[in-house]
């Protein structure tokens, strides 16, 4: 297989700082300006995790500080990778449980502490652990080990084991359900000889109330 720079080999290797000023993401390549005498290097390959089968890409942007391992001329070498320094340190994915990335404000991270993966794109929000949470804009998904909860904006659908519930606003479609079956069975009817009373079918009435309420949780 050929390599992309020319093969060396040298007893004295060293470390050397330096800020990215070319690359080549076609090749994976680049060109850095060494912090101590700010001369600029040839191509360097950048090193990945994997290049044959499994195949990683992460090249640094220009300006990023990295550390690289070079001859003892500094003229080959290879970009071991990004560090931080003083000017850049870590941003909201951090912690010493946490494993992820920060992608110019995109991220996705690890907590292996509280094993739980969160993954923010533009305006969608994932969480996943032992629940699962899903938010886009005014729309949430939420998926627990008791329920499930459907919200878009006053908009909220449950479903539990104890029964479903819909509801917007202060008002829910129980509630509705069962205030129209009242205000139905509470209503009077004339008769065949002209006397009023409760609806002939009162008690079918009461036995839906009661099948509704018994649908729908406490």
């Amino acid at each position: 297989m050929r390599s992309l720079v020319k093969p060396w080999s040298y007893r004295t290797l060293m470390f050397r700082f330096a800020n990215i000023s070319k690359i080549d993401a076609d090749k994976c390549l680049a060109r850095v300006t060494f912090e101590e005498d700010n001369l600029e290097s040839d191509w360097l390959p950048v090193l990945q995790r994997g290049s044959k089968v499994n195949k990683y890409f992460s090249i640094p942007d220009i300006g990023e500080h990295v550390v690289c391992l070079m001859d003892c001329n500094a003229e080959n070498g290879v970009i071991l990778g990004a560090i931080y320094d003083e000017s850049v340190l870590p941003g909201d994915v951090k912690g010493a449980d946490v494993t992820g990335a920060d992608f110019d404000g995109d991220t996705f991270e690890y907590d292996r502490a509280a094993k739980k993966f969160t993954l923010k794109i533009g305006g969608i929000d994932l969480d996943l652990s032992d629940d699962l949470a899903f938010k886009t804009g005014n729309s949430t998904f939420a998926m627990e080990t008791s329920k499930v909860n459907i919200k878009n904006g006053t908009t909220e659908f449950n479903i539990a084991a104890a029964g479903p519930s819909l509801k917007k606003g202060s008002a829910s479609l129980k509630t509705l359900m069962s205030d129209l079956l009242d205000g139905i069975m509470a209503s009077t009817y004339t008769n065949g000889s002209g006397a009023t009373g409760p609806p002939n079918n009162l008690a079918t009435f009461t036995s839906l109330k009661v099948q509704i309420l018994a649908f729908f949780d406490a």
